[in-house]
């Protein structure tokens, strides 16, 4: 579908919004695309630009670009409320896992955009209902989770989970936590819970993970819940699909064993690489000739955050750059690859002037 109207929705408090916007809105009119901006945005960039709320949003544009940090983009679905709008999420300034898309990249997927040559995720979200006496006295639609917590009173509270109505398992615990494959990254992760990549849902059906808060005598830890066949087009498991993300894991986190079993063709696999991200540059150059047969290989942890990069130089002539954030590949690449590239750069300059 053509796109004619975009609308902008931003984080107004972020100093670089009174930059970026005004860029923006001549960039999108110099290509006769009628704009709206969310009033927040509208008000503090003091934009002539026709304003509307967030809710209102999704019903008149064809694309929505947020430029914002997670909380703006999940506040961003929340509105979208199912509407099959696109959603093109850029990050200003700061770190987020959501928002890959950095400020000085935020032309390039605009343009794809424009030009109908882009492919998109679509994104499994989760409707939650709190019932008391039959009566539904709150409901929430949520791109990440949904947390079932204690109030004030400190106790343990105990769950019984149910799928359709059938029974699966109780847990005895501080909270609970039920999560799509995009905010496996958020609370879930941080409570203990396993890192699921958003697009494998597109190929195997989606499931929403059950991951429990300050358990005790945990039982059925990482539960999955299979895909709705009402919901779905397809749920069918590709084997080959599985197989590729996990055999990208075992790469990504160095030493860990991971064994898939498919038991419908009595069809196993192992993944287990020692020398992690290297061996996964080295399974990338395997047809190729190398430059440098043993890659470079740079790992650190800064503020908490680590950092691991490996790359080796091969006879080819086109770069192949491969990103991740929290294990899942980012496509259109992000903070992370504007920063490696232009710190490369410098290295290799340096030591160029040193050989010199």
């Amino acid at each position: 579908m053509p796109i004619k109207r975009v609308g902008i929705i931003s984080k107004p408090r972020k100093i670089e919004i009174r930059e970026i916007v005004p860029q923006l809105l001549q960039w999108l009119k110099d290509r006769e695309i009628e704009v709206f901006v969310d009033k927040e945005t509208g008000a503090t960039v003091e934009s002539p630009e026709t304003c509307l709320t967030r809710n209102e949003m999704p019903g008149r544009v064809d694309l929505l670009v947020v430029l914002g940090g997670d909380g703006t983009l999940l506040a961003t679905a929340r509105a979208v409320n199912r509407k099959p709008v696109p959603i093109l999420a850029g990050n200003p300034g700061g770190l987020a896992s959501l928002t890959v898309v950095s400020r000085d990249e935020l032309y390039v997927p605009l343009e794809r955009h424009l030009a109908a040559s882009v492919s998109t995720d679509r994104r499994v979200q989760i409707d939650g209902e709190l019932i008391r006496a039959d009566e539904v006295i709150a409901s929430f639609l949520a791109l990440n989770d949904v947390v079932l917590n204690k109030g004030a009173i400190a106790r343990i509270l105990d769950f019984e989970l149910r799928v359709d109505g059938q029974f699966v398992s109780t847990y005895k615990s501080d909270g609970l936590i039920v999560s799509t494959p995009t905010g496996s990254t958020a609370y879930s992760l941080a409570a203990g819970g396993p890192i699921v990549t958003p697009n494998v849902e597109a190929s195997i059906g989606s499931s929403a993970k059950i991951t429990t808060i300050g358990a005790v005598d945990v039982t059925a830890e990482g539960t999955q819940i299979k895909a709705d066949a009402e919901m779905f087009e397809t749920i069918d498991y590709s084997f080959e699909t599985v197989s590729q993300r996990l055999r990208e894991s075992a790469y990504l986190n160095k030493g860990l064993w991971i064994r898939l079993v498919d038991e419908r063709i009595d069809r196993e696999k192992n993944f287990y690489f020692e020398g992690g991200v290297t061996s996964f540059v080295r399974h990338l150059n395997r047809r190729r000739g190398v430059l440098n047969p043993r890659p470079i290989h740079v790992e650190r942890v800064v503020e908490g955050t680590s950092v691991e990069v490996a790359l080796q130089y091969n006879d080819g002539f086109a770069e192949n750059v491969l990103p991740f954030a929290n294990n899942i590949h980012t496509v259109d690449g992000g903070t992370h690859v504007t920063g490696f590239r232009a710190a490369g750069v410098r290295c290799w300059a340096g030591s160029a002037q040193v050989l010199a």
